[in-house]
């Protein structure tokens, strides 16, 4: 039997081998880019801020002290509080930054996917309890939250803007509620699964 020699042969292999090599290089490279950035400005701003995938990555402890001064300052308390809001990946985030014994739920709304805090037990709260909403958007832009949380519930308003290469990549909105919405009666819409 005779074995068919490729009319490319060693060229192809070489091509593909240098194809194989700049993709793990470049890859190095983006993962190397913080650093970069840090050391030498003007080579690590070759990837714009709005496009660079490390942006998601930023802030997320800031934005958990940020939340917890808010709270401390409005409240007088060191006691625990609740966080609510509408996103996996905030809900999630400010879970793993925060503080210990602050827990985080995500507001079980008809305009999101299931995830991992459908599955999870309601949070235990009393009427007591501090809830802090947390939205990459202004809460007017959203009525089943609004009707959620209730129209004199927000006690204060702030907001925290992500910087990151020195241009502003994310802005998020923080309310801080007199009292927790009543989630409990929420738990029906698990089953539109």
């Amino acid at each position: 039997m005779e074995v068919k020699k490729s009319k490319y042969g060693w060229k192809a292999i070489i091509i593909c081998s240098a194809i194989v090599i700049v993709l793990k290089l470049g890859l190095v490279l983006l993962s190397a880019q913080p650093l970069i950035q840090s050391r030498l400005p003007l080579i690590g701003s070759l990837v714009p801020a709005k496009i660079d995938p490390f942006r998601k990555l930023v802030s997320w402890k800031k934005l958990a002290e940020s939340i917890d001064e808010n709270v401390m300052a409005q409240t007088g308390s060191k006691k625990g509080y609740i966080i609510f809001t509408d996103t996996y990946q905030i809900a999630s985030e400010l879970r793993f930054y925060g503080r210990s014994k602050i827990e985080s739920y995500c507001i079980p709304t008809k305009s999101r996917r299931m995830n991992q805090f459908d599955l999870w037990v309601s949070p235990s709260f009393d009427d007591n309890s501090v809830g802090v909403l947390v939205r990459t958007l202004p809460l007017e832009s959203n009525k089943e939250i609004q009707a959620l949380i209730g129209p004199d519930n927000i006690e204060y308003t702030t907001d925290f803007a992500v910087i990151y290469k020195g241009v502003l990549v994310r802005s998020y909105y923080i309310y801080i509620m007199c009292k927790v919405p009543n989630i409990k009666n929420y738990e029906k819409s698990f089953v539109r699964y």
